[in-house]
């Protein structure tokens, strides 16, 4: 991930550069132009993507905050944040799938927490890394997170990440993993 200022209108991007890829250009434009269009206040805008030297990338709104580890390590967070957190990231997906996509990677590293406001990060494992076809993998994900029919090759879908969103939930509010 790269920290970048947009030269169009000077706002700062994180742009995710992919490894070079079987890129299947046309479905990727696709699947690009309906992230664009998905917005939501708990959801990182993606505000480009494209090719730069046979390297597939995505150029994300910078957000500046601390993620969901972070808040695991405060002693004084509240069951109460986390719910409010758990909550924001819910409405963010149910944005996500909304528009037919599945974010594929909830983890507490990808809730972004900026003064009380959340939002959702890394689209790494959307159907836009899918249409990418970047690897090899049976599976994708964070194991620790991942809904078990993501081992057998499944396609993240709305129940794998509500899944993962639990199991950080736990997470969040008891200090350790279910599992």
């Amino acid at each position: 991930m790269y920290h970048a200022v947009d030269e169009r209108d000077s706002h700062e991007v994180a742009i995710k550069l992919f490894p070079r890829a079987r890129l299947r250009d046309e479905e990727f434009r696709r699947e690009a132009a309906i992230a664009m269009r998905n917005t939501h206040p708990n959801l990182v805008r993606l505000v480009d993507a494209g090719v730069h030297q046979g390297r597939p990338f995505l150029a994300l709104e910078y957000v500046d905050g601390i993620n969901g580890r972070a808040l695991l390590y405060r002693p004084e967070r509240t069951v109460e944040q986390v719910l409010d957190v758990i909550e924001q990231t819910f409405a963010a997906l149910d944005a996500m799938h909304g528009a037919g996509l599945a974010h594929g990677d909830i983890k507490p590293e990808n809730i972004i927490i900026q003064d009380r406001h959340v939002r959702v990060v890394d689209f790494g494992r959307t159907r836009l890394a899918h249409v990418l076809a970047l690897s090899d993998r049976t599976h994708a994900g964070t194991p620790p997170y991942m809904h078990p029919r993501l081992y057998q090759g499944f396609p993240p879908s709305p129940a794998t990440d509500c899944f993962a969103t639990w199991v950080t939930a736990y997470e969040l509010v008891c200090g350790r993993r279910p599992y």
